[in-house]
């Protein structure tokens, strides 16, 4: 696994802890075999080899490639969609100090790393529990 993908995953999983929903993120690339941390899934089928396979509870999702590596971009969406599913609300959504919406935060790669976006805000991923999140719905 590259350093930027180790990276990009350690910084996603503590966002994950904002959700209140437990996850490990698995990666499977066709090329290389598996790029997370931890027991492996079962291996996942049918994808082409140009494909990385984001492995989630309940789902399987290709995302692109940026070069050797997944689609940042992608996984990030592929996990917030996961999260939007489970918990039932959007995720990761910013609040003003009183607890109204403010915006759904997206992924947005700048400069070559991956950032939350929205609302006038921009986060770097790994630090979501920096900023007023909406707080989560699920048990």
């Amino acid at each position: 696994m590259s350093d930027r993908i180790h990276l990009l995953l350690e910084a996603l999983s503590a966002d994950l802890l904002t959700s209140g929903i437990p996850l490990t993120v698995a990666l499977f690339d066709p090329r290389r075999g598996w790029l997370s941390f931890g027991p492996a899934p079962a291996t996942p089928e049918g994808f082409a080899d140009e494909d990385v396979v984001v492995v989630l509870p309940g789902r399987e999702i290709a995302v692109g490639r940026d070069g050797d590596d997944p689609d940042a971009v992608a996984l990030a969406e592929a996990v917030c969609d996961w999260v939007m599913d489970e918990s039932g609300q959007g995720w990761p959504e910013l609040t003003s100090h009183d607890g109204a919406f403010i915006a759904l935060l997206r992924p947005k790669e700048i400069e070559g790393w991956l950032f939350w976006e929205g609302g006038g805000t921009t986060v770097p991923i790994g630090q979501l529990s920096t900023v007023r999140l909406a707080p989560s719905s699920f048990p």
